[in-house]
């Protein structure tokens, strides 16, 4: 269980390759950002559909195999704070674009500039010829502002997908947002 630090000052954060030791804790990180950020009376998903859908996921190893099926290299860096996880990052390179597929700051956390940290450490591992894409839930205003904040660009086009399908039928509404490569392949 994570205990809320005093104030909302910055802290020693170590960012680095998540390791299988790792793991516990970021399912804690995962479970606590999800049930605070996604339950939603408009879209009819509430915290026990959360509950239930990260019990699903976590249970499933498919969409991890999937992703090593199509030969992306992928890095996942954790930032701890005094040898506690405290967030992830989930990085991924294919052949026609970069992925970010997750940043999750434990809300305890949240504002303290650690999601910064994770993201300027995980450029390191992405191509830098490729645009980078992010998948967010529409009515997730925090991140959407904080990915823009980054340069990335919302798209107009709302989509949904059956991994993010609830037990009640409620699917997550998605968008991408893209982060146009600062530097293109010579040719």
């Amino acid at each position: 269980m994570h205990e809320s630090p005093p104030s909302k000052e910055k802290l020693p954060v170590l960012v680095r390759l998540a390791t299988n030791e790792d793991m516990s804790q970021l399912k804690e990180v995962t479970n606590a950002v999800w049930l605070t950020t996604y339950p939603s009376e408009e879209h009819d998903i509430t915290e026990e559909d959360i509950r239930q859908w990260l019990v699903q996921r976590q249970k499933s190893e498919e969409s991890e195999r999937k992703e090593r099926s199509r030969g992306h290299e992928r890095a996942l860096l954790v930032a701890s704070v005094e040898d506690k996880v405290v967030a992830f990052c989930s990085v991924s390179v294919g052949t026609v674009y970069n992925e970010l597929k997750a940043i999750n700051v434990h809300p305890d956390y949240q504002n303290r500039g650690i999601g910064t940290q994770l993201w300027e450490r995980a450029q390191e591992y992405l191509d830098g010829t490729l645009d980078t894409k992010v998948t967010v839930v529409t009515y997730n205003d925090r991140a959407i502002s904080w990915y823009s904040s980054l340069g990335f660009s919302v798209t107009d086009y709302v989509y949904e997908d059956d991994f993010f399908t609830m037990q009640n039928g409620a699917t997550l509404p998605l968008v991408d947002m893209w982060l146009v490569a600062q530097t293109k392949p010579q040719e």
